[in-house]
């Protein structure tokens, strides 16, 4: 039984692990399509796709039958160490000490959730995966749930952002954070996948598990599953159309780790044969794991304002040079004007170059791969994060296109002054 613990806990390392190169791979096709590279960007897509859609999902699920939810559960973190560790290779980020520390900390919280979390995961027959579920424990934490999602979705999400008596508008910042603790929690309820992942092995692994295919029960848990699956997408969608990236990001996956290992616990009972200290040390774990998140995030926002800063200086530079241009081109011969407003323009060029060459995607601005877009864009003088939605609406320009069009207003002026001056 250890060895299979072992075995349920190696998957689940191995399905975060997929997942974050997956989302990598997506969004590196993107960028080699956007250059042209065919071949290559289709091979990343296929790549990406087949990791993130089958073999992560596959893996996942099938961890669940060797090892306690709330054992595998908090391992879900480790995507966002994999996606620091690999980022400055795969995708040119550079690393932070902000991040390293989070990625620390996520990787403490995680390995220490395996150690002190609850190490039996017995066999389950479809008697004992029907005592669970048709139990007065299950009513009460339905119950919870269901007042839960209705009071975020009736009483939280429907805030407004514009005063009392205006058209509503979104952008209040506790429905935002309501988005993403709804999207979470849906998510993190694995409890139907670990019942029906049960119910397979036990149709496999008993004399009669025949019989498992010829009771409800199973098409249920799985008809769950799905739900949980696809509902938290709803949520997450609007919240990463309508705030910032990082923060929902953040808030989703603390509320799915923390969600999965408290229905593991109500659901499965995970923790109850354990000591009181180890149960203290494991919930000290889990805390270590959200901290761990919030670092990592900070990290990244600490990056993207540096990113704002040298972005906005170096616009207001050009800015500046571009309209002392004619000054100085009163007391200089044609040559030395095409001179001075081609070296600004080449120093424009260079930075957006030096923004954009290397393929900084959603996955290493952020410690949730997929969820936003950076580029440069000199018009607003800064850094914008959108939604993959919102970064499809904008002309569906990529991060190496998007740049050039935007640093018109930088560089326009340049260009009027060399071409008034080169006649």
């Amino acid at each position: 039984m250890a060895n299979l613990l072992w075995l349920g806990i190696s998957l689940a390392v191995f399905a975060s692990m997929c997942g974050t190169i997956g989302k990598q791979r997506l969004r590196l096709s993107k960028l080699l399509g956007d250059q042209g590279d065919v071949k290559d960007s289709k091979v990343a897509n296929f790549v990406g796709w087949t990791l993130n859609a089958v073999v992560g999902p596959i893996v996942d699920m099938l961890s669940y039958t060797f090892a306690p939810q709330s054992l595998i559960a908090p391992l879900g973190g480790l995507d966002v160490v994999w996606n620091t560790i690999l980022a400055p290779v795969t995708l040119g980020e550079k690393l932070s000490p902000l991040k390293m520390l989070g990625a620390f900390i996520i990787a403490a919280g995680a390995t220490s959730t395996s150690l002190f979390g609850n190490h039996d995961d017995k066999d389950y027959t479809l008697e004992i995966v029907q005592d669970t579920f048709i139990s007065r424990r299950i009513l009460i934490y339905l119950g919870v749930l269901i007042l839960w999602l209705l009071f975020n979705i009736l009483v939280l999400q429907p805030r407004s952002a514009s005063p009392k008596g205006e058209p509503w508008e979104p952008g209040d910042p506790v429905r935002g954070l309501s988005l993403a603790l709804t999207a979470g929690t849906l998510s993190g309820n694995m409890f139907c996948v670990k019942g029906f992942m049960e119910l397979v092995q036990a149709s496999f692994r008993d004399e009669d598990g025949g019989e498992v295919w010829a009771h409800w029960l199973p098409y249920a848990l799985l008809l769950g599953a799905v739900f949980f699956a696809i509902s938290n997408v709803v949520f997450l969608g609007k919240a990463m159309k309508q705030y910032e990236a990082l923060f929902m990001g953040a808030v989703f996956e603390g509320a799915l780790i923390v969600c999965a290992c408290i229905s593991g616990i109500v659901v499965w009972k995970d923790l109850e044969n354990m000591e009181w200290y180890s149960i203290l040390l494991y919930f000290l774990a889990l805390l270590a794991i959200v901290v761990g998140i919030g670092v990592v995030t900070a990290g990244c926002w600490v990056t993207d304002q540096a990113t704002k800063d040298e972005s906005g200086a170096v616009a207001v530079q050009l800015s500046e040079e571009s309209e002392d241009i004619g000054e100085k081109a009163k007391g200089e011969s044609s040559a030395e004007v095409r001179a001075r407003s081609d070296s600004n323009i080449s120093r424009s060029n260079s930075f957006i170059r030096r923004q954009t060459s290397s393929p900084r995607t959603d996955a290493a601005r952020s410690p949730f791969p997929g969820l936003a877009t950076t580029f440069v864009n000199f018009d607003q003088v800064g850094t914008v994060l959108l939604s993959p939605a919102r970064a499809r609406s904008s002309s569906n320009h990529s991060n190496h296109v998007a740049p050039k069009k935007a640093s018109s207003a930088a560089i326009g002026k340049i260009e009027e002054t060399d071409t008034a001056y080169k006649t």
